[in-house]
């Protein structure tokens, strides 16, 4: 039993130390938004306005 716990935690450790996990996880959240046009669509959209300069409307 001990050696499933320590790998369960190796495998969450590894998980949580890689970049390609935030990413996955980052994309993840913007489909689901994206799909459900929540605010955290309309939030990304300011934030490309303000860094494109401003948005007409």
């Amino acid at each position: 039993m001990t050696t499933r716990w320590e790998t369960c935690v190796a495998v969450f450790r590894t998980l949580a130390t890689h970049r390609v996990t935030y990413r996955f996880l980052g994309l993840l959240l913007v489909t689901l938004g994206v799909a459900q046009g929540g605010p955290l669509v309309e939030g990304f959209e300011d934030v490309v306005c303000v860094a494109l300069g401003g948005c007409d409307g």
